[in-house]
C-alpha cells in the first residue's frame, strides 16, 4: 500500500511542490546541548502572565532555575488566541478575569525572554476550536459545520450513533475535522501569522490529531475515505467497525475496512505536517518545527497519529498496525519531538509489578519513544508535574530520568511550579 499525497488540503504555498520538499527533508540531528523547556499553559496561567511585570517575574524565576526555553501556549483549546491576530478571535475573558484588551502575551514573552537569553517557542492547539465545558469557540458560534463527528454509544443510551462532537464528547476540547480544506487552511494561516509576525525561536504544534478512535465520522471524512479506497462504503460505519454494548461494557468489532481506515487517518495527519513544515520553513527557515505527543505509541494509533520514524515498522510488533503503516510516519519532518512521559513510576520494574507494560514508566516510555523514533529527530521527555503533587522526591527522580534518557527535559506546566513552590527542585 502506497500513501498518496491526498489533495484534501490545498497547499497555501502552491509554488512549492511535495517533490521539492522531499529533497529538503531534515537529516537526523542532535541538539548542541541538552536543554530544559517549561510550558506556559494559556488559561491556567492567564492572570499571572497578563502583564509585563508578571512575565518578567516568571522569566527571572526561569533563569534562576536553569530553564533554557519557554513554550508559550497562545492558542488554547477554545480556539481563541493570546496575541494580536488578524485571523483568529482573541481571548477577552476567562472565568471572570477580563484580559487586557491591548496586551500581547507572545510579544511580551519574546521581548522579555530574549533579554534574558531564553529561547521562546509558540504553541498552538491545532484541531481544537471549542471548549465543551464552557460552550465557547468557533464550533459553538459561526463554524459549527467544522466540528468532528463521533461514532459512540452516548451515556444513558444503548444504540451506537454518529453525532456532532459537541453533543456527545466528554473531552473538554471540541475537535474540528481535518478533512475540510477550510479548517486546514485556517489553522495553517494562524501558524504562518505567528511565524512571520514574531521573533520566535520555534513553534510547537499540539492536538494535530483526531480526538479519539471514535472520530472523525463526519460526511467530509466519509467522502475523503471513499475517495481514498476508490469506492463507496456500503455499510458506514459498520464496515469500519461496529459498536455493541453488553454487561461487560462497549465492544468494538473491526470490519473489513478497519485496517485501511487506520492507515488513511494517519496519512491525513502526515499530510498536514507536510504542509505545516512548508509554511514554517518557507516563512522563516531558522524556526524550530516541533510537535507535542504522548509517549504511549502502542495506543496512539487511536488518534490517527504515527509520530514514528519511517524506518520503524510497527506491523512487526503490533497486531493493530496495517501493512506499510510506516509510510504514514512523520518524525523525519520534525526538528524536535516533545514526548509526554506522563507516569508517576520512574523505573521500568514498577509497572511490571502491577501487571502493566514497562513503557508505562518514565524510563520505559523514554526507551520506547527513542526506539520508535530511531534517532531521526531529538526527543525531549516531558513530565506532567501534577502527577507528583505532594511527592517532591519522586518529581526529582522523574526529572533526572527524563533528562538522562532523552535529549532534554520539558516540564508541564508553569502553574504547578508556582502552586507547589517547586522552582528550587528544578535547580
Amino acid at each position: 500500500m502506497r500513501i498518496p499525497y491526498i489533495l484534501i488540503i490545498p497547499l497555501l504555498l502552491s509554488f512549492i511542490s511535495c517533490e521539492h520538499f522531499s529533497a529538503q527533508r531534515p537529516q537526523p540531528r542532535q541538539p548542541a546541548g541538552k536543554k530544559i523547556y517549561l510550558w506556559f499553559d494559556a488559561t491556567a496561567n492567564l492572570q499571572r502572565l497578563s502583564s509585563r511585570h508578571g512575565v518578567a517575574r516568571i522569566l527571572d524565576q526561569c533563569v534562576d532555575a536553569g530553564v533554557d526555553c519557554v513554550i508559550v501556549d497562545v492558542k488554547p483549546i477554545s480556539g481563541h488566541v493570546l496575541y494580536q491576530s488578524k485571523i483568529a478571535p482573541r481571548l477577552t475573558e476567562w472565568k471572570g478575569f477580563v484580559y487586557p484588551q491591548d496586551y500581547d502575551l507572545l510579544a511580551t514573552v519574546v521581548d522579555e525572554g530574549h533579554q534574558r537569553n531564553l529561547e521562546v517557542f509558540a504553541a498552538m492547539n491545532v484541531f481544537a476550536e471549542g471548549h465543551t465545558h464552557f460552550k465557547i469557540g468557533a464550533v459553538y458560534t459561526d463554524r459549527p459545520h467544522w466540528q468532528s463527528y463521533d461514532y459512540v454509544i452516548p451515556e444513558g443510551e444503548t444504540q451506537a450513533r454518529i453525532a456532532p462532537t459537541t453533543e456527545v464528547t466528554k473531552n473538554p476540547a471540541a475537535f474540528v475535522t481535518p478533512l475540510l480544506p477550510d479548517v486546514c487552511n485556517y489553522e495553517l494561516s494562524i501558524l504562518r501569522e505567528i511565524v512571520t509576525s514574531y521573533a520566535i525561536d520555534g513553534v510547537c504544534l499540539d492536538r494535530v490529531r483526531f480526538a479519539s478512535l471514535a472520530a472523525d465520522f463526519s460526511p467530509a471524512a466519509r467522502a475523503a475515505f471513499e475517495q481514498f479506497i476508490g469506492h463507496p462504503v456500503e455499510r458506514f460505519p459498520d464496515d469500519i467497525y461496529r459498536l455493541t454494548q453488553n454487561p461487560e461494557g462497549i465492544k468494538r468489532e473491526p470490519g473489513p475496512l478497519y485496517a485501511k481506515w487506520l492507515f488513511w487517518r494517519a496519512s491525513v495527519i502526515k499530510e498536514f505536517f507536510l504542509q505545516a513544515r512548508l509554511v514554517v520553513k518557507n516563512a522563516k527557515p531558522s524556526v524550530t518545527f516541533a510537535d507535542y505527543v504522548g509517549s504511549w505509541y502502542p495506543n496512539y494509533y487511536e488518534e490517527g497519529v504515527n509520530w514514528a520514524s519511517p524506518n520503524f515498522y510497527p506491523e512487526k510488533t503490533y497486531a493493530w498496525a496495517p501493512p506499510d503503516y510506516n509510510q504514514t510516519a512523520y518524525a523525519d519532518l520534525l526538528d524536535l519531538l516533545f514526548s509526554g512521559l506522563y507516569y508517576y513510576d520512574v523505573e521500568e520494574q514498577a509497572p511490571l509489578k502491577k501487571g502493566l507494560p514497562a513503557w508505562q514508566s518514565v524510563i520505559g516510555g523514554a526507551r520506547l519513544t527513542n526506539h520508535v523514533v530511531q534517532s531521526i529527530v531529538p526527543v525531549i521527555g516531558g513530565l506532567y508535574i501534577f502527577q507528583y503533587q505532594n511527592h517532591p522526591d519522586q518529581f526529582q527522580k522523574a526529572m533526572r530520568a527524563a533528562y538522562e534518557h532523552t535529549q532534554g527535559l520539558m516540564l508541564f506546566d508553569l502553574v504547578y511550579l508556582e502552586e507547589y513552590e517547586w522552582w528550587d527542585l528544578v535547580k
